[in-house]
């Protein structure tokens, strides 16, 4: 009897064992004895960023690697257009090529996001980037004829002078638009310009003459020390202009991010500008998410095409054969997980999504410290459709001639764009604001429970009853008349831009909802950085490593469609020898016919 007990005990310690040993291999913890003295740094630790835990790659190398689900030539990670954009070229390129590309979300499009209002057929309403310049964005224009999309302009209205302009309650029109009718308090030599004309006695007073004609990354400030040192407000200050200089051109540009601080010598590089009546904007009459689309749908349409939907990449490791392991989880089921491997990869990302990816290089490059060179802020869209002929086409509003075309506010509105409708059709406005504007309707939209939806299609984040009604009070201001006189809207459309307020994903079948955390919606850049120099080195943090970071966060056309495509074509051109799209396709014959650039 204890010959069997002492049996049994020593196949029970055994099994125990073994157990350890076996669980140790699928990652699990080790029995004590058996675990090894780890050596010096490998269990650092890193500081946790974003909304999901960081661990370390030397940590995931001490437990056999997961093997690869598949083996491609290129990994892709990133569905907006960047990530598309890329695919398709290299796909086109050699169609032999094997290529994934890995999306967060259940759609493709990123920052593009084009809906339609019930019965509004005047424009659809574009819940993320709306437009195009032509004549400036060479790649999109290329891109857009290729893929055959129809385009019509994009109105901005800014030569009407009958235009309204609320500047802290007081209404007057843009013709009459001085600083002397305004509630602000400036200096006296400030008193009677217009926001443009400070500006630019800022820049007289801050640029030495012999310097205004140079690039704006050689500039220097009457001080001797660059231009692209000093931020947006530090250069108002040096001036000696008023506090509300400053808020005054923050009233007549629409955008706050302009006193944020952001690069001086940014903001004088040239680009399109909204506030020149002349700038030709154009957007794709079916919405401009069908750029994105069609990119994706030629990509598919290669043998070696394959696309990952909900799935959102956590980190990145470089194997022994010099491929990259790419560690991905359902963005829904984050406890399912896998991997791919791929011998080169591109990060079609904004920048807190790359913060959010573990890579030795984010940490370890020396020119890992560039990321922190742009940052961003929040932006809302509001949409609102209204029988036709909708308020402002009454004669009580006819003295100020708006028909298409937008108004500026320093109301959380800000700017207000108008679509009138054609006999039954709807016609629409589109309220459009960022920083602590957007944040003021993020707070009406986040608490259904004491907040009910109102109106409209929910595309993401709700319309509430506070957030129309605030909408049509502040309608009301801008038009200086009764909320009465605004009438109700049929439909209500929000959405809100921000990589802090989490939406909720509704799941396709299901009708589930899973919470996921939006894109940013722009990038600028930061005082203190040379942007001219340092956007090209950030495509390729390591140059001993095939990853690529690309998109306008870190482009000279941030904020539009052109600066994922700039960043893409020069990635590759450095990684594939792909020329850029403008050298190998014929220019569309309509881009010469766009009026000449216009830049400040």
């Amino acid at each position: 009897m204890n010959r069997v007990l002492l049996l049994l005990v020593f196949i029970a310690t055994t099994l125990v064992i073994q157990g350890d040993a076996f669980y140790n291999k699928r990652g699990g913890h080790v029995p004590g004895r058996l675990r090894q003295k780890p050596r010096p740094g490998a269990f650092r630790m890193r500081p946790q960023k974003g909304n999901k835990p960081i661990q370390n790659d030397v940590l995931q190398e001490a437990t056999p690697a997961p093997q690869c689900e598949s083996e491609y030539d290129v990994v892709i990670v990133g569905g907006g257009c960047g990530g598309v954009y890329s695919a398709w070229r290299l796909a086109n390129d050699n169609p032999n090529r094997k290529i994934v590309l890995i999306e967060a979300t259940n759609r493709i499009g990123g920052r593009l996001l084009s809906e339609t209002m019930p019965n509004v057929h005047v424009s659809e309403a574009e819940l993320g980037g709306m437009r195009f310049v032509a004549a400036d964005h060479v790649k999109v224009d290329v891109v857009v004829n290729d893929l055959g999309l129809q385009t019509a302009e994009f109105l901005m209205d800014e030569g009407n002078d009958n235009r309204p302009y609320t500047i802290r309650n007081t209404v007057t029109k843009q013709g009459e638009l001085t600083s002397s009718d305004l509630p602000l308090v400036l200096f006296d030599d400030e008193v009677g310009l217009t926001a443009d004309e400070i500006q630019y006695d800022v820049f007289e007073a801050t640029v030495p003459l012999e310097d205004r004609d140079k690039p704006t990354d050689q500039m220097t400030t009457v001080y001797g020390y660059p231009l692209y040192n000093l931020g947006f407000r530090n250069a108002y200050t040096l001036a000696n202009a008023s506090e509300d200089a400053m808020n005054y051109f923050d009233a007549t540009s629409g955008y706050s991010d302009y006193i944020n601080n952001l690069n001086a010598a940014w903001l004088m590089y040239p680009r399109p500008t909204e506030q020149l009546a002349s700038t030709y904007y154009e957007r794709v009459v079916d919405g401009m998410e069908r750029i994105p689309e069609g990119l994706h749908s030629q990509f598919m349409n290669h043998n070696d095409a394959v696309t990952m939907m909900g799935k959102t990449v956590t980190a990145i490791t470089k194997l022994e054969n010099g491929n990259y392991r790419v560690s991905y989880e359902d963005t829904v089921n984050p406890a399912d997980k896998s991997v791919v491997c791929g011998s080169k990869v591109i990060l079609s990302l904004t920048r807190r999504q790359l913060e959010r990816i573990e890579w030795d290089a984010f940490q370890e490059s020396a020119k890992a410290p560039l990321l922190d060179s742009v940052y961003s802020d929040i932006a809302f869209k509001l949409f609102l459709s209204f029988d036709s002929p909708p308020f402002w086409k009454d004669l009580e509003f006819a003295e100020f001639n708006l028909n298409q075309g937008r108004t500026l506010s320093t109301l959380p509105s800000r700017n207000t764009y108008y679509y009138t409708g054609n006999g039954s059709d709807d016609s629409m406005i589109m309220m459009y604001g960022d920083s602590v504007h957007a944040q003021f309707w993020a707070d009406l939209a986040v608490n259904t429970e004491d907040f009910p939806i109102m109106l409209g299609p929910e595309v993401f984040f709700p319309t509430t009853e506070p957030m129309v009604a605030q909408a049509l009070r502040q309608l009301a201001i801008n038009h200086n008349t009764t909320v009465d006189k605004i009438g109700t809207p049929n439909q209500a459309m929000f959405q809100l831009w921000s990589a802090e307020r989490p939406i909720r994903v509704k799941n396709n079948g299901t009708g589930n909802y899973s919470i996921y955390y939006p894109s940013e919606p722009w990038h600028v850049w930061r005082a203190g950085y040379n942007f001219t120099d340092i956007w090209d080195d950030i495509i390729q943090l390591d140059l001993n490593q095939s990853v690529y970071i690309i998109g306008e966060a870190y482009s000279l056309n941030q904020g539009w469609i052109e600066g994922a495509f700039e960043t893409a074509d020069e990635m590759l051109e450095k990684a594939f020898n792909i020329p850029p799209i403008e050298t190998e396709k014929e220019l569309p014959r309509r881009r010469r016919r766009r009026n000449p650039r216009d830049v400040h």
